[in-house]
């Protein structure tokens, strides 16, 4: 990609962004989300003197193991600065994250040089990026490492070598320390690189060496934490938050999902068998163990979500996954937030398609704004599947080759394993942003698409024969 093409990405970005927020700002307030508040504690709590956080009217030393520390320590940074960091953080993110649209410019390039530009202009319009860079949240600082990772992946599957792999592992791992999401994700680039390593001819002592490189580096970057969890409570686990996600989030919405049964009732029933369970067993965890309080919400959990069954589970994900494919951005952004809404987690219906239309059918005004909002993003979906079937085979179209040393059915399958994972973590829990970590590649192959169309209308307006795929 060249430099005239990154800078018109990178202030093409960062115009849009502050925009964006000279239209939805109003006071530091606006800038907050569900969890931002968290991270601004967390954040505060860490600056003060020991002294003054015993005297704190709340110790937060706990909630420090719910979250990865990565983004605490990003807003400590900001709030030793300002008195009021909010804004400041919002405005870095934004700078950041025009950075990271630059990267998915170059994260197409490998791909192929005529997706760079494209690619990198829709990330820089793309409204989930912007909404989640004007809230104090870490889901877009996780994004420029995890980017970059993934150009790294690329760069290796092109050709192999350890400083390649490194890079993989140093800047997934940086990734995770942000958001704990990529806990199981090591195997998923294990894998590619072992494929990218078997595709190049690469010697077996070679491969392995790369291979191992992840687990290593990846040990390197979190073990001190799963050591430090260990020695002070017992249990080699990286946050408390997977026990509490896993009873009062996973299981009701899969079971939901799976069979209309409204959330609240499974809230309430997992609430009685963790109780249950608790007084089944001796000395139950108390407020001085929460990684242990949290293995105790995992065994209830697993039981819970066993019950289930594995075809209700993989309904659970499907539907989950669609929706989350579906669900517009705009829904979060301030202005709309504001609107008189219902929520889609106390929505009840008899199934997932019930539960949606009961949600739009509650509010006529708010559904009037996410009605058109979803349809495009439908439609968008829909045109960036086809940008990945035509990347699949080795061409856009006959008369468009690629340069020979490309080969886009690899990088592309990679990218696709990454969204697979994704939404495999995420499974039944919906909302737009559980989807960032894939608006990259939702760009890039937006961008394949657009540009095969193109070509081909193009071709046609010259009169000549249609244009057939590559093979």
């Amino acid at each position: 990609m060249t430099r005239r093409s990154a800078l018109m990405i990178f202030f093409s970005a960062l115009t849009v962004r502050l925009l964006y927020l000279a239209i939805v700002y109003d006071g530091p307030g606006s800038l907050m989300h569900e969890d931002s508040a968290m991270y601004v504690n967390l954040a505060d709590w860490l600056l003060m003197e020991p002294s003054a956080r015993a005297a704190a009217e709340i110790d937060y030393s706990r909630m420090m193991y719910e979250r990865a520390p990565g983004y605490i320590y990003f807003v400590a940074a900001f709030s030793w600065l300002f008195e009021d960091a909010r804004l400041a953080i919002v405005l870095a993110q934004f700078v950041l994250d025009g950075f990271t649209c630059v990267m998915i410019g170059t994260l197409a390039a490998i791909i192929h040089q005529r997706l760079a530009l494209l690619a990198g202009l829709f990330a820089a319009l793309n409204f989930n990026m912007i909404i989640n860079a004007g809230f104090v949240l870490s889901d877009s600082l996780f994004l420029l490492p995890f980017v970059a990772g993934m150009i790294a992946l690329l760069v290796y599957l092109r050709r192999p070598s350890l400083a390649a792999a490194l890079g993989v592992a140093a800047l997934f791992a940086t990734a995770l320390l942000i958001r704990p999401s990529l806990l199981y994700f090591p195997p998923v680039p294990m894998l590619m690189i072992l494929i990218g390593a078997w595709h190049h001819r690469t010697g077996p002592r070679r491969a392995a060496g790369h291979v191992l490189v992840l687990p290593i580096v990846f040990a390197l970057f979190t073990g001190p934490i799963f050591l430090k969890n260990y020695e002070d409570f017992g249990h080699a686990d990286y946050t408390t938050q997977t026990g509490t996600h896993a009873l009062f989030w996973i299981y009701p919405q899969a079971r939901e999902l799976a069979s209309g049964i409204p959330r609240e009732q499974s809230l309430r029933e997992m609430r009685a068998r963790w109780n249950d369970y608790r007084a089944s067993i001796d000395n139950p965890a108390d407020g001085t163990n929460p990684f242990e309080q949290s293995a105790e919400m995992k065994r209830v959990a697993t039981a819970a979500i066993r019950e289930l069954g594995f075809l209700d589970l993989a309904k659970a994900w499907t539907i989950g996954t669609i929706i989350n494919l579906s669900a517009p951005a705009i829904v979060v952004s301030p202005p709309v937030r504001e609107m008189e809404r219902p929520s889609f987690y106390e929505t009840t219906g008899a199934d997932a398609a019930d539960k949606i239309w009961n949600y739009l059918a509650e509010e006529p005004a708010f559904s009037l704004v996410i009605l058109p909002a979803a349809l495009a993003t439908i439609v968008v979906r829909l045109i960036t599947i086809l940008g990945f079937v035509q990347l699949l085979p080795n061409g856009f179209v006959r008369g468009v080759p690629l340069p020979a040393p490309t080969l886009t059915w690899l990088p592309s399958a990679a990218l696709l394993l990454i969204a697979f994972y994704v939404f495999a973590i995420t499974g039944p829990i919906t909302g737009a942003k559980y989807r960032l970590p894939v608006e990259p590649v939702s760009d890039i192959f937006l961008a394949a698409a657009l540009i095969w169309i193109a070509d081909i209308y193009r071709m046609r307006r010259r009169g000549a024969e249609t244009p057939s795929r590559a093979t």
